[in-house]
């Protein structure tokens, strides 16, 4: 775990006990370090610190070991040879499974042969089954909040995905589509994505939206997705 110990606003720098055997770190702003946390002189983990904001401090932390060993890093697109599954590997050295094609493709563009996320090229990793069995298993990634609208299989209801994995309804199980075609236009059903049935738990349900409801713009990074 970890405990900020002291907070310098002035000069933008903080002090990290990272526990359990206490180890201190100093960082200032925009600052990376690594920690050997059981001083075998490999380095487990590492802490940058992102950002303040008043009191609130912004790090990122990484566990090394995990990523040194396959030879991978943070936002790591990767699959094995016998399995077309894709999966997002995150600050904690977890894999991430994008549960279908079109929901990959919310957060990413381009064609399987040519990905692009926020205009860096990206390449689907094949690594050996005994790497993949060694990551530990994160969260099923959801659909890019804004990014499409989406029903289940088993409803005619249809949401909009927002921040959280939270959905917000915008057609009724009626049939009712009076809010999706004033918030989306009549052609909304060219925005619309179907997921399987059994990653419905995957979200949340929120407040449904009327006809004059505002509409939800705000995204999210994958990597808030997956913590």
């Amino acid at each position: 775990s970890l405990k900020i110990s002291s907070l310098d606003k002035v000069n933008k720098k903080i002090q990290v006990i990272v526990e359990s055997t206490p180890i201190t770190v100093d960082l200032v702003l925009g600052e990376t370090k690594k920690v050997d946390l059981d001083k075998d002189g490999v380095y487990d983990l590492s802490i940058k610190f992102n950002n303040l904001i008043g009191d609130m401090i912004d790090l990122s932390l990484v566990n090394i070991v995990i990523l040194e060993k396959t030879g991978l890093h943070v936002g790591d697109l990767i699959k094995t040879a016998k399995d077309s599954a894709v999966y997002y590997v995150d600050a904690s050295g977890k894999r991430n499974l994008f549960v279908n094609g079109v929901t990959f493709w919310t957060w990413y563009s381009g064609n399987w042969s040519d990905i692009t996320y926020k205009g860096a090229k990206k390449t689907i990793k094949v690594i050996t089954q005994s790497d993949f069995d060694g990551l530990a298993i994160g969260k099923n990634i959801t659909v890019n909040p804004g990014a499409k609208l989406i029903k289940f299989q088993n409803s005619p209801r249809v949401y909009t995905v927002t921040l959280g994995r939270v959905l917000r309804e915008v057609v009724k199980s009626s049939g009712d589509d009076s809010a999706a075609k004033a918030l989306y236009g009549a052609k909304y059903k060219t925005k619309l994505i179907t997921i399987q049935n059994g990653f419905e738990s995957d979200y949340t349900r929120g407040e449904a939206l009327t006809a004059i409801s505002a509409m939800p713009t705000a995204t999210e990074e994958i990597e808030v997705i997956v913590n």
